[in-house]
C-alpha cells in the first residue's frame, strides 16, 4: 500500500474511504460543529510526516 486516505482535520489514516472508522470520525466531527473537509488521497510518509497515525480499524498493527 503506497496511497492512504486521509482528511485534514483527522489525526488518522485510512487503507480505503469505505472504513468505518473514517465515516464515524467525520460524523462524531460533525455532530461537534467541527468544520468537516474532504477526503484526499496521499503517501504514507506524507500522511505520517502531518503527524497522523495509522487507522486501528483498517490498518491493524
Amino acid at each position: 500500500m503506497t496511497e492512504v486516505i486521509t482528511t485534514d482535520a483527522g489525526d488518522r489514516y485510512h487503507a480505503t474511504s469505505d472504513c468505518w472508522g473514517l465515516r464515524a470520525g467525520q460524523q462524531g466531527g460533525e455532530v461537534l460543529g467541527f468544520d468537516i473537509r474532504g477526503i484526499r488521497s496521499t503517501s504514507i510518509s506524507d500522511a505520517e510526516a502531518e503527524g497522523k497515525k495509522p487507522c486501528k480499524v483498517c490498518i491493524p498493527d
